[in-house]
């Protein structure tokens, strides 16, 4: 009798731990500042900050799984059944993450696959399991219709209506991971994914080990004796890009050891510079990072031919320019939820002598 009083416990114990939700929120969010995880009864919630004001949300979201009944008294926001089976994502970035998670046959479709660099993303392709739908500006509407998709991923941009163009009965997930300030919050939004597409476990297990890389990274640049002056990218057209001081990629170049000269710059995006303004403060840079996309690598010859001003910065003189070639690297589809391996890269040319036999993921010297 006793034997049966607790397998009849054990059973109820079991039927309510299923009648519970199986989304689950683990550690929580610790590093983003753009997005807030909360756990419900039966849901999870995610609110995503709007990341040009951060007293507004910018968009709810409502994570319920698929098959489990709606719990009572939902609050507002966009209902996701997850995990999402069918999604279409408009980067190739949140693609490359879904392979890495294990979640590779729930992305559907991808836009601007001209772009792609990701292996594992082209092969996807190239066997017609991941379909193109276009341009990310002008994407195909009736492709988009017809893939009856469970959600879009897409990029918020301040002042766009970035859902215009995309069908209205599809749900559409703003991905502001791109404007987080710190390189760790914008990897940590990989725990959000996980929970859209049933992976959560494996998302905070892959956090937790760049986390603990990136974190021993950084103690490892603060044995670092001096920190050398750092310039970005180079002009173009009339102005000069540059990552804004309060960006992910600014306090990357800080964590690295680096003394960024636009660091006093407030954006959290990218800051439009003039000419003026870049002489004024790169001159006497000691390294310079040049990020472009071309078939052909930069040497010092062409930089020197296309922008003459460039041989008067320090770091030309001193040979220490740095070029990622973004059309040969997959540096767009792997820094932002793998920073450490960017922070590798970079205290290795800034600290060589940190970093001994470290081979170069992304950034190679400029040849003549």
């Amino acid at each position: 009798m006793k034997l049966i009083h607790s397998f009849i416990f054990l059973l109820l114990t079991l039927c309510l731990s299923c009648s519970k939700s199986d989304l689950q929120v683990g550690r929580g969010m610790q590093y983003a500042a753009l997005l807030h995880l909360d756990q419900g009864e039966g849901y999870v919630q995610a609110e995503v900050v709007n990341p040009w004001n951060a007293q507004e949300i910018l968009a709810r979201y409502i994570l319920v799984p698929k098959g489990a009944e709606l719990p009572a008294n939902l609050p507002q926001g966009t209902l996701l059944r997850t995990p999402l089976e069918r999604t279409v994502s408009q980067s190739s970035l949140h693609a490359a993450l879904a392979i890495e998670l294990g979640a590779a046959g729930k992305i559907c479709a991808l836009a601007d696959t001209a772009f792609v660099v990701s292996p594992a993303v082209r092969q996807l392709l190239q066997t017609g399991n991941i379909q193109s739908v276009g341009s990310s500006m002008q994407p195909d509407k009736e492709r988009l219709t017809a893939l009856q998709a469970d959600a879009i991923l897409v990029s918020p941009y301040e002042g766009a209506n970035v859902s215009a163009n995309l069908p209205t009965r599809t749900p559409v997930v703003l991905c502001a991971d791109y404007m987080e300030t710190s390189a760790l919050g914008r990897a940590e939004w990989m725990k959000f994914y996980g929970l859209l597409w049933g992976e959560s476990d494996v998302a905070d297990s892959l956090f937790d080990a760049v986390e603990t890389e990136y974190l021993a990274l950084c103690q490892k640049a603060q044995q670092a004796t001096k920190r050398p002056r750092l310039i970005c990218d180079t002009k173009e057209g009339a102005s000069w890009p540059t990552p804004g001081g309060n960006s992910y990629l600014g306090q990357l170049f800080a964590d690295a050891g680096a003394d960024y000269i636009f660091a006093h710059r407030p954006e959290n995006g990218t800051a439009f510079l003039s000419l003026e303004e870049v002489i004024a403060h790169g001159l006497q840079s000691e390294v310079w990072l040049i990020k472009y996309g071309a078939t052909m690598p930069i040497t010092y010859a062409k930089l020197s031919q296309d922008f003459p001003q460039s041989r008067e910065f320090q770091a030309y003189k001193n040979r220490n320019i740095w070029g990622c070639n973004t059309f040969h690297t997959a540096y767009y589809d792997e820094v932002p939820f793998h920073p450490e391996r960017l922070l590798r890269d970079l205290i290795s040319l800034l600290h060589p002598e940190l970093l001994p036999g470290h081979e170069m993921l992304y950034y190679q010297r400029l040849s003549e």
